[in-house]
């Protein structure tokens, strides 16, 4: 998420450069092993092209593949590329409140629980009880 964020901040160039520390303080890595290793793992996978720089002014080359969600996987097997990721596909479920009818149920019930919740406590009798309760309360209170 440290290195999305960052190359959000360079607004998707192709490639950036990042700085060690600012990546560990993003990521709340607190080794340079741990970050070597995590660098050295996406580089592995494919989910980064990842150049070192020896040169403390100058951070280190960093390349993002761009991965999409589609219907179906799009792999060119005819002419494969070292830069290729294999991402499976996701599948995003619509939620229960996407469907009207189900907002319509939900609305419904919103409003009739609300209405008889307020005649309860708009009620007469409610209001008679919420007073001698909080009288009984007052009174064990100067007792103690």
């Amino acid at each position: 998420m440290a290195l999305f964020q960052l190359w959000n901040t360079n607004r998707f160039v192709e490639v950036f450069f990042i700085n060690r520390e600012e990546v560990m303080q993003y990521s709340k890595i607190g080794s340079k092993s741990t970050y070597h290793r995590c660098i050295k793992e996406l580089s592995h996978w494919k989910y980064i092209l990842y150049s070192p720089s020896h040169n403390p002014f100058k951070g280190s080359r960093v390349k993002m593949f761009q991965f999409r969600i589609s219907d179906s996987q799009e792999v060119d097997l005819n002419h494969p590329k070292t830069e290729q990721a294999l991402v499976s596909y996701i599948n995003i479920n619509k939620l229960p409140l996407d469907n009207i009818y189900n907002q319509f149920v939900k609305r419904t019930f919103d409003v009739a629980f609300s209405f008889l919740i307020s005649i309860f406590f708009l009620s007469s009798s409610f209001q008679k009880i919420g007073v001698s309760l909080f009288c009984n309360f007052s009174v064990t209170q100067l007792i103690d």
